[in-house]
Order: structure tokens, then sequence, then C-alpha cells
């Protein structure tokens, strides 16, 4: 193409959409520059639908004008002239279809819908951020330039956003007053706890990671557990994970057991009804989380694999093998809603009673801890040893005679 001559490009955005570009084309080709990889869109379509006015498809191409619907039709733009109604066209550059209804950015039914769309995020943002800053508001204030700590902000961020739920979810007036009286229903924990579960969580995942093991659990592990009023960060809780956590991901995986279908189709196949979509869905969505503990740790597919490899490895034992898919079913299912922490805590539970070492790590009512510490200690040949262990489970619990003596009994 001579030089100077102009390029052939439309505009898609501003004030002069639908227009050439204008710029000169550079030599030996018929685009400038910023277009020289645009491609002409294709032609509308002319075909005329029912209403009497023009298809906004594309056509299928400069020979075939018309779209896939209307190939062959006898209903066209050129065989109808001036009979074919027009809508006034929609305002967002490049669209083809008319107004559908009176508004007053004058877009067409699907570009209302957008707009309304982004009107709802923007508010919904702007909200969250509202009560973000209520939260800051009350905080003492810092020295000039001090950051908050991260743990700090993320609690904020957690609280903050169990409110903006609760503003959503029950249709609650979005009043500052109202954010200030849900605020208070959920306050944020203690900065020094919030801080020292931080620590207490990268030291135990650097431990982990880098062969060291868990450590110790205190020593009224039991007691701990079943009166705690805490989360699942706490101090003990991270602790007894962190050894059932090691426990699985040392299993070995034979080859092609850590497939996705592998893995969740068989626990789909597993536990089968339209009751437990809910279920499988979580499963999967937690499966493809890249990021739990540390960047790409894939923690919980790791763990998953892990345990069902393990479940699967109990054939020889059908009833201990059926109990394990059970006791796997419960906790996953209530593991449904929870953070990465609360999912892998949950998946480690299953082993409790099963593997030495490995006790509840999730808060239980009493009842439940006792049948699986029972189980355990039912096992057990040597009488002697039993009755011991037992002693040490209820005093761990701080059972009364009259509640221990039925346990008691069971193991004679």
């Amino acid at each position: 193409m001579p030089a100077g001559a102009g390029c052939i490009a439309t505009l898609k955005t501003g004030d002069r959409a639908g227009e050439r570009c204008g710029r000169n084309a550079r030599e030996g080709s018929d685009k400038c520059g910023t277009h020289r990889h645009w491609i002409a869109p294709p032609p509308r379509c002319i075909g005329v639908i029912r209403a009497g006015t023009q298809c906004t498809h594309n056509g299928e191409s400069a020979a075939v004008p018309t779209c896939a619907r209307h190939r062959g039709t006898a209903r066209t733009v050129d065989a109808l002239g001036v009979d074919v109604l027009a809508l006034p066209p929609c305002s967002r550059a490049g669209c083809r279809r008319g107004i559908t209804a009176a508004n007053a950015h004058n877009e067409c039914a699907h570009h209302q819908l957008v707009r309304a769309h982004r009107e709802r995020h923007q508010q919904r943002v702007a909200l969250f951020r509202k009560i973000h800053d209520a939260y800051r508001a009350i905080r003492p204030p810092l020295a000039l330039g001090v950051p908050l700590h991260a743990a700090i902000m993320r609690e904020i961020q957690r609280v903050s956003m169990r409110v903006f739920r609760h503003l959503i979810d029950f249709g609650v007036e979005q009043s500052e007053e109202n954010i200030r009286v849900i605020a208070a229903i959920y306050p944020p924990r203690d900065d020094a706890v919030v801080i020292e579960e931080d620590r207490e969580r990268h030291e135990l995942w650097n431990r982990l990671f880098n062969g060291g093991g868990a450590g110790a659990a205190a020593p009224n592990t039991l007691a701990g557990i079943a009166t705690s009023r805490q989360s699942v960060h706490a101090s003990e809780v991270v602790q007894q994970a962190a050894r059932g956590m090691d426990f699985l991901l040392k299993v070995k995986i034979p080859s092609g057991w850590d497939d996705e279908s592998k893995v969740l189709g068989e626990l789909k196949a597993l536990w089968t009804g339209q009751e437990h979509a809910a279920l499988h869905a979580d499963m999967r969505a937690w499966w493809n989380q890249k990021s739990c503990f540390t960047t790409d740790d894939y923690m919980y597919r790791k763990l998953l694999t892990g345990l069902w490899t393990y479940v699967k490895s109990e054939e020889n034992d059908g009833e201990r093998r059926a109990e394990l898919e059970k006791r796997m079913f419960q906790e996953c299912s209530e593991a449904v809603r929870m953070c990465c922490q609360g999912h892998t805590n949950r998946l480690v539970n299953v082993l409790s009673g099963f593997v030495p070492g490995v006790e509840i790590v999730v808060p239980q009512p009493k009842g439940e801890i006792l049948q699986q510490q029972f189980a355990l200690i039912g096992a057990m040949e040597n009488l002697e040893d039993r009755t011991r262990r037992a002693n040490e489970v209820i005093a761990e619990l701080g059972l009364t005679a009259e509640e221990a003596a039925p346990w008691l009994e069971a193991i004679e």
C-alpha cells in the first residue's frame, strides 16, 4: 500500500467508536502500528427476525452474509428493503443490539444487566470497606508510621467478612448504626492471641516441612480439647494436627493413586446421592486449592490422598475399614464451609483411635472423645494396661466417679 494511506481499522471505544482510525498505514500494510494485528469484524447477518428487525448476529463470511440460523432465508434486508424496522442502537461501542426498553443510559437489555452487576459489585465493595474501616476506627491508635501486624489485619478482615455476610444474607439495612451493632456481635480476638497463634503456626510449619517433626503435645490434651472454647488455631490443636499431618504425608502413595479421578472419583462412588452434592463440591474445590499454609503446597490434596490410601490399605480388615470410611464421611461433611486449617484438621481427626499418637484436633463433646479413646483401649490385650490407660483418659477429661463407672466396666 502506498505510504500515507489511512489505516483501515475501526475504533472500538471512545467518542469515535466505529470510525476509521485515521492514522497513516505502515509501509507495505493497510494498518498502522497500533492496529497491525487488527482483524476486520465479520459482517452483520442480513437476515430479518420475526419482529421485523435485522438480526444482530454475525454473518458467516463476506460470501455468506447470514448467520447459521438464517442461512438460505428469503427474509433479508436486501429483499425487504425499507420495510425492515430499525431499533435505536445501544450506546455501548460495537454493540449491535437495539434498545429493548427505555433507560437513562440508552443501553440494550444485555448491557443494562452488565451495568447493574457492576454497580452491585461496587456497592458491596464499598460496604466491606466501610465495615473494615469501622473495625479500624475502634482500635487504639498506633504511633505514626507503624503498620498493623499482618496477623491483626487478617483478623480484622475475618470479622469484617462475618459482619458483611450478616448484612447481605439477612437483608439488614446497611446503615452505619447497624454496622456498629453487628460488629459488636463479632469482636476481633485480642492482638496478643492473634500474633502468638501466627508465630506458632509459622514455627510449626517450618519444623514440619524441614523434617523436624511437630514436637510434643501438652499433657492435658484431651481435657483441653473437650473443654476448649478456642478455634482450631489454638496452640495444642495446631501441634496435634501436625503429628497427624506428618503421618499422612509419609504414607506411601502407589503410582497413579494421587489422580483426581482416582481419589475424588472413588469417594463420589462411595458416598452417592444428591444430598452429598455439596460435600463433593467442597472437596473438589479444596482439592484444587493451590495454597493452604505455604505457596503452592496443595496441602489438602496431599492429605486427602494420604488418608484415602491409608483407608484402602485396610482391605484385609473389613470392619476397621468400614469404621474408617464412616469416620471419614463424618469429618469431611463437618468440614464444609471451614477454612483450610479446619479442613486439614478434620482429615487428621479420622486417624484418632486408629493411629497411636494421633488425637482429636477439633473440639468435640466428651462422649465422642470417650468412645474413640475406649475403642483404642479395648484393643489392648493386657487388662492392667487397659485399666491404666482408661484411668488416664478419665482423669484427663475430669469425669466424676458416676460418669466413669460405665466406661470402666466396659473394659473389664
